[in-house]
Parts: structure tokens; sequence; C-alpha cells
């Protein structure tokens, strides 16, 4: 639900719960079909407008989005932000792009 969440909202918790939820709970095929239908991405665009959407989301918008989360504020500075950033980008990337090789023809 999240990389839907993702894919149809910009919303910095959408970053920091991926980045917590990818390493150890990767969505199977099934999940990532749903999610590009409710996002109604393209399976072979989903990479780009995952790479497009958290480009958008800078260092200030975090600020801005989690200014109730002070303890968050205190842990994730510029650097941890653009690297969990990063970090998603090339899980999603992984997880995008095989998916949607899936789908071609041999």
């Amino acid at each position: 639900m999240k990389l839907a969440a993702l894919l149809g909202r910009t919303a910095a918790r959408d970053v920091t719960d991926l980045d917590l939820l990818l390493p150890k709970h990767r969505p199977g095929d099934a999940l990532i079909e749903w999610a590009l239908a409710h996002a109604r991405v393209d399976p072979s665009d989903a990479s780009r407008a995952v790479e497009e959407k958290l480009a958008s989301m800078s260092y200030e918008f975090f600020r801005t989005e989690m200014l109730a989360d002070a303890e968050l504020l205190g842990r994730i500075d510029e650097v941890e932000w653009d690297a969990m950033r990063a970090r998603v980008r090339r899980e999603l990337a992984d997880l995008l792009d095989d998916y949607a090789l899936q789908g071609e023809p041999s």
C-alpha cells in the first residue's frame, strides 16, 4: 500500500516508511500490480514515476512535512534524507523494473 501511496501523493512519511519496510518486507507481484493499478501507473513507467516523485521531495519539503515529529527531525538531516530517498529509489527501481520485464515477451 505504501507504494501506491508514494505514487499517488507527495508525502515525506511514505519515504520514511518505505525505507524501513523495503529491506524486510519486499512486496510481491500481486501487491505491485495492485499498487500500480490503484495509482494508475503503467508498469513500464513505474520506475521513472518513483524517481520523479522522490526527486520532487526536497529536504525543506521533508522538514515542513515533519514539523510535528521532533524526534524524527532530530535524527534525519539533509544528508540522511538524501540517502534515504536514494535507498528507496534503488529498492523500488529494482522491484518495478523486474516486474515490468515480466510482462514483456521474450
